[in-house]
């Protein structure tokens, strides 16, 4: 397991603080900058109740994460699917089933931004065990779904059916127009951002997704430079570039960011990204990277 330098990890940690001292304010919901229905979103789920002191409880998904995740020498969380016990299996899907009933719109907005994270999460994981063994997740696409396992209907919840791109895309990214939630999804995929070895709670989540997404662009399934300049990003920059300010100036500011002292200063003087990048393969803990 990796273990970052102590001095290191100082500097993360005060980075993380500040980071979420700055930006908390864009947490909320922002009503003012929204424009509603723009892309045939379901108004329903942006109810909530400000009022609401409901704790939802992820303690088995914290479980689950806490015995599976494993860090390798390059910062990549990985999961030991080839370990996870039919009762652990049998434990993530009554974990599921009771997210499914809990009444979502009844609870305030922190509460609800972990709820709809860690049941993301929680919902690729399960379907990767569904299948295992598999080389990425995009093979379960062509193996099982054709190209519709983001569009299969996976979980009822105040009886609406909802896949994976409804909660990604009409929901978190909807209703939280923040950056840093697109850290906290992960893929299944080793070029996608940490899953990470908690689990999210109203309490943790902004200083876990602002850590997600410094650690993030600080590894070089975030940002590469190479030998001759070139300035090569995920591609969660091309595919969402509009919610990263639409432009390469902006995404550049961001990740200037969330760099660490020899990355902002490679990035200081760059106008332009050259190019995107993103690794398919399972964050299997028996797969090597390309990374390594």
């Amino acid at each position: 397991m990796h273990h970052p330098h102590i001095k290191n990890h100082f500097v993360l940690t005060i980075f993380v603080l500040a980071s979420f001292l700055l930006s908390g304010c864009q947490y909320a919901e922002n009503a003012v900058t929204r424009v509603l229905g723009e892309r045939h979103h379901d108004q329903y789920w942006l109810q909530y109740d400000p009022e609401s002191r409901y704790i939802v409880s992820h303690a088995p998904w914290d479980e689950f994460l806490g015995k599976y995740v494993e860090t390798d020498n390059k910062g990549i969380n990985r999961i030991k699917y080839a370990s996870v016990t039919g009762e652990d299996k049998r434990i993530l899907h009554n974990y599921l089933n009771g997210l499914a009933a809990i009444p979502v719109t009844k609870l305030n907005r922190n509460e609800q931004l972990a709820y709809w994270l860690n049941l993301y999460n929680a919902i690729i994981v399960s379907i990767v065990l569904e299948h295992y063994p598999v080389k990425s997740f995009q093979d379960i696409d062509s193996r099982y779904f054709g190209p519709e396992v983001y569009n299969h209907s996976r979980i009822a919840i105040e009886g609406k059916g909802l896949n994976l791109n409804d909660v990604r895309d009409k929901i978190i990214h909807y209703i939280w127009l923040d950056e840093r939630v697109y850290f906290g999804l992960n893929e299944a995929a080793l070029g996608s951002p940490n899953i990470q070895k908690n689990a999210f709670t109203a309490g943790n989540a902004r200083y876990m997704l602002t850590r997600a997404a410094h650690q993030f662009i600080n590894s070089e399934r975030g940002v590469k430079i190479k030998p001759n300049g070139d300035v090569i990003v995920s591609k969660i920059y091309k595919d969402y570039r509009h919610n990263f300010g639409g432009n390469n100036g902006s995404i550049l500011a961001h990740l200037r960011h969330y760099a660490d002292p020899g990355l902002k200063a490679a990035l200081d003087n760059k106008q332009s990204i050259n190019g995107y990048q993103f690794n398919d393969d399972l964050n299997d803990s028996l797969y090597r990277s390309v990374y390594q």
